[in-house]
């Protein structure tokens, strides 16, 4: 299936109707299969897309990151803005910068937890 079809089920249906536990199933079978062949066919295709999406999963995203220091310092920190505009993960020679990623991650989370 693809996004497109799955569209087309989701206008023709609506989400509602196509997000039916097992339970549902069973009822849906008599009442009207070609709905129930419907949601069979989207969680099929969400299933697919969550497998496809969790190919980048968090560890290869941090790793990634981690391999991206080097050249400027080798350091980074994970902080709040100083111009109060959210927060911010980089490489810097600041106080508090670490040599690890999910470390800099990590510190920043303590940070915020014990406030």
């Amino acid at each position: 299936m693809t996004k497109e079809q799955a569209q087309i089920l989701i206008n023709e249906f609506g989400v509602d109707e196509l997000l039916l536990n097992d339970e549902d199933s069973n009822s849906l079978q008599d009442a009207n299969p070609e709905l129930l062949e419907a949601c069979r066919a989207l969680n099929e295709f969400a299933f697919n897309l969550e497998q496809e999406s969790s190919e980048l999963a968090d560890a290869k995203r941090l790793d990634f990151l981690q391999n991206q220091l080097g050249s400027y310092t080798g350091k980074v920190i994970c902080r709040d803005s100083v111009n109060g505009r959210g927060w911010r993960l980089h490489e810097t020679e600041q106080a508090g910068a670490v040599d690890d990623v999910r470390k800099a991650i990590d510190n920043y989370i303590l940070e915020k937890v014990n406030i």
